[in-house]
């Protein structure tokens, strides 16, 4: 009797074959979880980025609708707007103003080099605004401490007022048409 070494190398071959064969599975199943790990960090990141960008673009146009109506306030006749109606808008505005700078912020520490400068143009349009409302506050207040007539203040530069306000809107724009711009390159490179 001869040993059957055909059979023997037929099931080895099986064998190794098997054992090649899931072994190779397995490591194309890691390779292939491994890119879709990837994948999916990479999808919460942009997720993330564009809920940030998001997050400024409403907050600028809450700012700038706030803006306009403190605007009508310095810049009315005193007496024609209730002083007792300003406070809840002047307190929604310092509100608006603290989350702008942190939508901003977040924007400038994970957005792309456009949505940073884009970013920081809008926050500084929305700062000139503010300085000037509260330069107007503190006459104000001066003027109410030395128990004068706030009409006896001079005129408030309403036009002045709405043309830094329209910055802050033209600045939002921009801001816009910055991440649509690279939104858009990066869907073309892909």
């Amino acid at each position: 009797m001869t040993f059957p070494w055909d059979n023997l190398i037929s099931a080895a071959a099986g064998v190794a074959g098997g054992l090649g064969g899931g072994l190779g599975s397995v490591w194309l199943k890691a390779r292939y979880d491994g890119k879709q790990a990837r994948q999916e960090r990479a999808d919460a990141k942009a997720d993330a980025v564009t809920d940030s960008y998001a997050s400024l673009v409403v907050t600028a146009r809450l700012a700038a609708r706030n803006m306009r109506q403190l605007r009508i306030w310095y810049g009315a006749a005193p007496g024609a707007v209730l002083d007792a109606a300003m406070p809840p808008v002047m307190q929604r505005g310092d509100e608006l103003a603290t989350e702008l700078n942190q939508a901003a912020a977040v924007v400038q520490l994970t957005g792309t080099e456009k949505a940073r400068i884009a970013a920081g143009k809008l926050i500084d349009a929305a700062r000139e605004v503010s300085a000037v409302f509260q330069e107007r506050s503190e006459l104000i207040r001066d003027a109410e401490a030395k128990q004068a007539q706030r009409s006896r203040l001079a005129p408030f530069d309403s036009d002045g007022a709405d043309a830094l306000i329209d910055a802050v809107q033209a600045a939002t724009d921009e801001f816009i048409t910055a991440v649509r711009t690279e939104k858009r390159a990066l869907v073309l490179r892909r």
